[in-house]
């Protein structure tokens, strides 16, 4: 068996043009280097290379060697990629998500479920999702949206409903419902990381201003101690609780109420099938 070291010297040769030009990229001595090219012609048992006193170039055999070496080295490479690609994607679930409190409800399910599988997370757009579900980027994905397709296994996850945080003291505070258009134009302040809450909101009121904040402790300090109006949800009241000194108003547009879809490729089922169990029940 050739030892693939001395196909990547060959290929060092061949590239560098000359021995002593490849034994310097490869921090060998010329000596070492002529060595193994002498191991490499005895275990093939052809020589590789014309040689003159001063000189050493591939012959037509050599010049064929390079190229199998080359192709067996792309081989080898594209094993070890695909094993680690096949032994990572038995051990871990990409899950990729619209919204992040979905995904945080998912993510305690997953985890519940088994001990030694590694999550990999991300909000991104609807669009990003569906592509990253057909090329395999995610095996899980959490969308508005059901996608149509016999390829796709598709299950209701439950919903999630937009609110407005009003201080107190609010001029609107005492009205039972309010819209999105009751809010435009006022300064509001909004979590960065809510997924595609962030362009519904500035969609919806076009003329309103939105400070946003980055971490969500800040946030929630500046709700605290601030009288601007924010949102929250449903689902984020049930996992922090409500906030003193605000009321949570409900929005009379259906925009504010929105399903959430748990799809992975029928294909990868078999592997995700007790996550959608667990979310069904």
């Amino acid at each position: 068996m050739i030892d693939t070291k001395l196909l990547y010297y060959l290929i060092a040769v061949s590239d560098a043009g000359t021995l002593t030009k490849a034994a310097q990229k490869l921090h060998l001595s010329q000596q070492a280097l002529g060595r193994s090219m002498r191991r490499l012609e005895e275990e093939l048992h052809i020589p590789l290379f014309h040689r003159s006193k001063n000189r050493m170039e591939l012959n037509e055999y050599g010049k064929v060697a390079v190229q199998y070496a080359q192709k067996i080295l792309d081989q080898l490479e594209e094993m070890e990629t695909t094993i680690k690609m096949m032994e990572k994607q038995n051990h871990t679930i990409s899950i990729g998500s619209m919204a992040p409190r979905p995904l945080y409800s998912l993510y305690k399910v997953i985890t519940s479920l088994y001990e030694n599988i590694r999550l990999e997370t991300e909000l991104t757009t609807y669009d990003s999702l569906i592509k990253g579900l057909y090329d395999q980027t995610y095996q899980i994905i959490i969308s508005s949206k059901k996608i149509n397709d016999q390829k796709v296994v598709c299950q209701l996850w439950g919903s999630e409903e937009l609110y407005f945080l009003l201080p107190t003291g609010h001029p609107l505070a005492a009205k039972k419902a309010l819209s999105f258009k009751d809010m435009d134009g006022e300064t509001l302040i909004l979590y960065n990381k809510i997924g595609f809450w962030k362009n519904l909101v500035a969609q919806l009121m076009p003329n309103a201003h939105f400070i946003i904040i980055e971490d969500r402790e800040n946030f929630r300090k500046l709700l605290e101690h601030s009288d601007m109006i924010a949102f929250t949800t449903d689902l984020a009241i049930e996992e922090e609780g409500k906030i003193a000194n605000r009321i949570v108003k409900e929005i009379k547009e259906q925009e504010a109420l929105v399903p959430f879809y748990c799809m992975c490729l029928a294909d990868n089922y078999p592997k995700c099938k007790d996550i959608f169990r667990s979310i069904a029940l």
